[in-house]
């Protein structure tokens, strides 16, 4: 205890920081039913957050965005349970079921053993842990354009140490990516080398969700750091413009012409396209046949079978509020949009805040990412999005003080009798 009754951060914060960072170790383990259930290295720390929680808080957990969290995995329990009525339940239902308490149980504890200016060390951390992924990747692509195979690249895209999927790997990368970029506190030399690898390692995941959620989150950041959100509009505009440019200037010459067409090729696929759109449509009518309590947990997968290769392939929506309102069923969907939405506001709120809560920009933006991201990929149960949740959650918002004049006393005057 310092000198000025405020406890020293400790354990805790250092066990919530490796967490953090070691997120992008992540192998994948196939259960005996054949379904995929990805653990992560930081899962192995998890026993020393809740410890921490419970032995060592250092706040209440505010109590609006909490709420919303428990009720999801409550909510995923009881419309899992009621459709074990009528089907059996697999292992992959039962694991993505108790995987959602865990991820929200995490999530709060680490908002009850953190302080509120713990946040920047987090995003930090979980920066760093991109940036040192990114950099076994890069050097597992250069061996795969030498002619080596490597499970650090899946389909000619890297996934570098989360093995088996690329585009869960961007969204880390992009997350990354934006909070290193934004890192005042990092010397200019160091935030361009590693602004530099984490974009290369961006664009070689071939993930155009996780380059649209990049573009969302820098566009947002630079909106909320602003006090005048019109002028930064503004001048962003003219520096994409300048930009815009230079890069046209780059694309008409033979070298950046092959270049653009080698990185278009990398990123466009027609096929993933066109079975979007099929898991899309077969998804909304299960929601028609069953708005109110859902398919269950695993149930949208387990039930619908779909064309892949030279047989048939059981997969997920694809579609973060599209899958809650499927397996959840209405309420689910709404509690979805409603964690995410919110954990987006009250960072924006920290950050607009006077005094702003540092990082908090970055958080709102993160998350802005994963919201756009979430549009095309299933990342609910990314342990990086949680840890923004948990960031945002556990940030405080400043209200600023009315100062009210006060008025000069006079002494009260007799009515006059004239």
């Amino acid at each position: 205890m310092r000198a000025t009754g405020r406890a020293v951060p400790g354990w805790p914060l250092a066990v919530v920081c490796l967490y953090a960072a070691l997120l992008p170790l992540q192998p994948v383990v196939v259960l005996p039913d054949g379904s995929p259930l990805r653990f992560a290295a930081a899962d192995a720390l998890a026993p020393l957050i809740f410890l921490a929680a419970l032995i060592r808080p250092r706040r209440r957990i505010p109590f609006g965005l909490a709420a919303l969290a428990i009720a999801i995995p409550v909510l995923a329990l009881l419309s899992t349970l009621f459709a074990a009525v009528y089907r059996s339940l697999s292992l992959y239902a039962i694991g993505k079921t108790a995987g959602l308490f865990y991820l929200v149980a995490l999530c709060l504890a680490a908002v009850r053993c953190t302080g509120r200016d713990d946040g920047p060390a987090v995003v930090r951390a979980l920066a760093w842990g991109a940036f040192w992924s990114a950099v076994i990747g890069l050097v597992g692509f250069v061996a795969y354009l030498g002619g080596h195979d490597t499970s650090l690249v899946e389909w000619g895209r890297l996934c570098s140490t989360m093995a088996g999927d690329p585009n869960i790997y961007g969204s880390l990368v992009a997350i990354g990516l934006l909070a290193t970029a934004t890192d005042r506190a990092a010397s200019p030399m160091s935030r361009v080398g590693r602004t530099i690898v984490l974009t290369i390692a961006l664009l070689a995941t071939g993930s155009r969700s996780a380059v649209l959620g990049t573009g969302a989150a820098f566009v947002l950041c630079a909106l909320i750091r602003d006090r005048d959100p019109f002028v930064a509009a503004a001048r962003n505009a003219y520096f994409l413009l300048a930009a815009g440019l230079i890069v046209l200037g780059f694309l008409v010459t033979d070298t950046g012409s092959a270049g653009a067409t080698r990185l278009w090729e990398h990123h466009w696929r027609d096929f993933t396209v066109e079975s979007r759109l099929d898991l899309y449509r077969v998804a909304l009518q299960e929601f028609a046949d069953h708005p109110v309590m859902g398919l269950g947990i695993g149930g949208f997968r387990e039930l619908n079978a779909f064309e892949h290769g030279e047989g048939l392939g059981h997969f997920v929506v694809h579609n973060t509020y599209l899958w809650a309102f499927v397996d959840l069923g209405v309420a689910g969907g709404m509690l979805v949009a409603g964690l995410i939405g919110g954990a987006i506001w009250r960072a924006i709120r920290a950050a607009r805040g006077r005094p702003a809560t540092a990082s908090a920009a970055v958080v709102a933006s993160g998350l802005a990412a994963m919201a756009v991201f979430n549009l095309f990929i299933d990342g609910f149960y990314q342990r990086h999005f949680w840890v923004l949740v948990a960031c945002a959650i556990g940030m405080p918002v400043y209200h600023p003080v009315r100062r009210v004049a006060a008025r000069a006393w006079r002494p009260a005057t007799a009515p006059s009798t004239s």
